[in-house]
């Protein structure tokens, strides 16, 4: 049974509702309580002027711990997602250990991204160009190990789960990747609610949504985005006004470089593709040395034949062989 455009349209951004619902679960519930803890730590004397400023305190110095709890909740409604998506759609997408060059690229161009867009924004001033005051992240304090755990870990997990795994993967049902990676990146910059770190995002976001693309495991992602979310946190404590204009020019090139070659990488090497489609459950997926090269095949009674209207290379010698295929199992 096919769905209707509007329950495949709230099916598609579903995940992006499920974070809002999570991260105000987690802010209404801590508001809750430390506007109690305000309310009878001042006293009943205390003027609503007086209890808003100490309620807005304390939300700004536990910035770091509202959101570790937000991610966490995230994750653990993504799960379930994923979950039911895999129930729903049958997936038959053959998978094979992607090669250790692939995850140490997206963790090098992570932090190259980092650094060249930082360095580039630093240069043209972009922030006095929209006038925006320069300011760091408040999740930039506090507890070291909570803010590394938080920033560098359980966060970039998080978005990555509901932004390329979720979000951008149910888009790609419907759309090619241009679409899909141009509006999930666009939501991913919308998210963060900051002129400065929206663009940062969505240029940041395009790379993620090619890498998630190409491999379709959303570890690799999550790589990239945790070593540039760990750069930008060690570039935090550097004075970068301090480093000449002539280093930072040379330092963007060579991040422009190191990302180029990353893209390349994947684009060349890691020759992955993305197919979804829907395998009948009374046929048997049958196990193919092709790896994810965008074709899915099925092992019927009789034949084994290509999804996409192509007949694949015959190799077939006895029944013995035919019967050892018909044994293996693949889905997701």
């Amino acid at each position: 049974m096919r769905e209707g455009p509007l329950k495949t349209f709230f099916r598609i951004v579903s995940p992006l509702f499920m974070f809002l619902v999570a991260e105000l679960i987690i802010v209404m519930g801590f508001s809750v309580v430390y506007y109690i803890m305000a309310i009878t730590g001042s006293g009943s004397d205390a003027s609503a002027f007086e209890i808003q400023s100490m309620y807005a305190d304390l939300i700004r110095n536990n910035a770091v711990i509202i959101t570790l709890l937000s991610a966490v909740l995230i994750i653990a409604f993504s799960v379930w997602m994923l979950k039911n998506d895999e129930k729903r759609l049958k997936y038959n997408i053959l998978y094979k250990e992607l090669p250790i060059p692939a995850y140490a690229a997206a963790a090098i161009m992570g932090a190259a991204f980092c650094v060249g867009l930082n360095f580039f924004f630093s240069i043209i001033d972009i922030y006095s160009m929209l006038g925006h005051e320069e300011g760091g992240s408040v999740l930039f304090g506090g507890n070291i190990v909570l803010a590394i755990i938080t920033i560098c870990i359980v966060t970039p997990l998080a978005e990555e789960l509901v932004f390329r795994n979720l979000f951008y993967k149910r888009l790609r049902e419907y759309a090619s990747f241009l679409p899909a990676a141009l509006l999930s990146s666009l939501m991913f910059a919308v998210y963060h609610l900051d002129v400065i770190q929206g663009i940062y995002a969505f240029i940041t976001g395009m790379a993620l949504a090619f890498i998630f693309e190409k491999t379709d495991f959303v570890v690799v992602p999550f790589l990239f985005h945790a070593a540039a979310n760990t750069t930008s946190y060690i570039l935090s404590y550097m004075i970068t006004d301090a480093i000449e204009q002539r280093i930072m020019v040379i330092v963007i090139f060579s991040c422009f470089l190191i990302s180029a070659a990353g893209i390349l990488y994947f684009a060349k090497k890691v020759q992955v593709g993305y197919s979804l489609k829907e395998i009948p459950e009374q046929e048997t997926p049958v196990h193919d040395e092709e790896f994810r090269s965008g074709r899915e095949y099925i092992n019927t009674a009789n034949d084994v034949q290509d999804l996409d209207g192509e007949r694949p290379h015959e190799d077939v010698e006895g029944t013995d062989e035919m019967s050892n295929d018909n044994d293996l199992n693949h889905t997701l």
